[in-house]
């Protein structure tokens, strides 16, 4: 009985490896794909900031409620963006590599590779995409929490303020 792993050939995977190169590839140029995660999380941050304007009133546009919550959604976007690009460089770089194994099937179609050699190919030619996808929708959601709690905070703020207001107000009017 043998209980070496069986060796498989590589020529076994090519449209494994041509269809992971598309993907790879529509991940990292496609930008309604690319941006979906930037763009989610700057519709996000346009809502909170229309809350916290209906609340301030335009007369105070310019008040650090709103810049700390710019400043805020600027960082985060920031960071978005940084892993975006990122995101990018890892699709082309695992899409050029696919892309050596099949010029390598060119040069020797009897290649072979071990069980656990297929099993890394396999995840190394389609997880990378979804992952880092998976990863900037987490980022957003994350992202959006905290941009809803600084969106409370401001607007309790303002509203204590308000009611500080209203009191000494009503207090003079005694």
């Amino acid at each position: 009985m043998d209980t070496q792993t069986p060796n498989l050939l590589l020529s076994n995977f090519s449209s494994l490896l041509e269809v992971a190169i598309a993907i790879n590839i529509v991940s990292a140029t496609w930008s309604a794909i690319r941006d979906k995660a930037i763009n989610k999380f700057k519709s996000l941050s346009k809502e909170h900031k229309n809350t916290i304007h209906a609340a301030l009133g335009e007369r105070y546009a310019q008040s650090r409620c709103i810049t700390t919550f710019e400043s805020a959604s600027a960082n985060y976007e920031s960071k978005l963006v940084t892993f975006a690009r990122y995101s990018v460089i890892c699709c082309y770089l695992i899409a050029i590599f696919l892309l050596a194994l099949l010029a390598l099937l060119g040069f020797k179609p009897d290649f072979t590779i071990n069980l656990s050699q297929s099993i890394l190919l396999v995840s190394l030619s389609i997880l990378p995409a979804f992952i880092l996808q998976l990863l900037g929708n987490c980022y957003v959601f994350y992202a959006g929490r905290k941009m809803s709690e600084l969106t409370r905070n401001q607007n309790d703020a303002i509203q204590d303020l308000q009611k500080g207001y209203d009191d000494y107000v009503e207090k003079e009017a005694k």
